[in-house]
């Protein structure tokens, strides 16, 4: 089977070599927002590095998919930070998946492990979901949570998802290469939430008068190497950027 896979970042490109060890029947074409693969990638004869312009995305992606029109058996998106566009979908007739790394319909869209902090919420964890014209809308077809004990950091939470999304991924290939059914899961009756990147800024700011438990909280919340820290009003106009930096 041919797999489209799109994506990003450290953990999308252990999922594309863990994709190239799973099985020889599996070809994988990479479309990636990194400048350039790891140097330690191995580079196997079912690799493909698929080049998408992403300031013409639109006509970048018309080229890709017109060039064949049976080139690709499967969408697989793994950290993809662009809305994949209606046509590409169209072209994929339902198979095409998303590997969110939050809570859904919970925490959609930008910084969940940051507003599961802030929210107190008990449980995180990746999702794996069918794409369609909404963004994280789609049905979901498996999820993997762990309980959050109070004390983790955005990036310590985030990178757990990641590890266990991998392995939802891997879950649903081995399924698609040996014909088994890919089950849905019921459409529960929460709406989707979706978090713009710019929401999580409201929650920056912290003054000593909001005691201990809320600094650390925050703190943690905006421990995340892609964000600034949080900012500590100490008052008199003195302001500290703090963050807590993971072992």
């Amino acid at each position: 089977m041919r797999f489209l896979v799109i994506g990003k970042g450290e953990h999308y490109w252990i999922l594309i070599q863990r994709l190239l060890q799973l099985d020889t029947r599996i070809e994988v074409f990479v479309v990636t927002c990194d400048a350039e693969p790891p140097e330690n990638l191995e580079r196997a004869s079912n690799l493909h590095l698929v080049k998408l312009d992403f300031d013409q995305k639109l006509d970048s992606w018309d080229l890709i998919i017109s060039k064949d029109s049976s080139r690709f058996d499967c969408l697989i998106s793994f950290q993809f930070p662009f809305k994949v566009p209606d046509f590409v979908l169209s072209y994929f007739n339902g198979l095409a998946w998303n590997l969110h790394t939050a809570p859904l319909p919970e925490f959609g869209g930008w910084n969940g492990s940051s507003h599961a902090i802030i929210e107190e919420f008990c449980h995180f964890g990746p999702t794996l979901h069918v794409m369609n014209d909404v963004i994280d809308g789609g049905q979901i077809v498996s999820t993997s949570y762990f309980e959050l004990e109070g004390n983790e950091t955005s990036f310590e939470i985030s990178e757990e998802s990641k590890r266990r999304g991998i392995i939802l991924v891997l879950e649903l290939v081995r399924k698609l290469i040996n014909n088994l059914d890919i089950e849905l899961e019921p459409k529960g009756s929460i709406d989707l939430r979706f978090y713009q990147k710019r929401d999580l800024e409201q929650f920056r700011y912290v003054s000593l008068q909001d005691g201990s438990k809320r600094i650390s909280k925050i703190a943690r919340a905006f421990s995340h190497p892609n964000h600034s820290g949080a900012v500590l009003d100490l008052g008199n106009g003195v302001k500290l950027e703090i963050r807590i930096i993971s072992s």
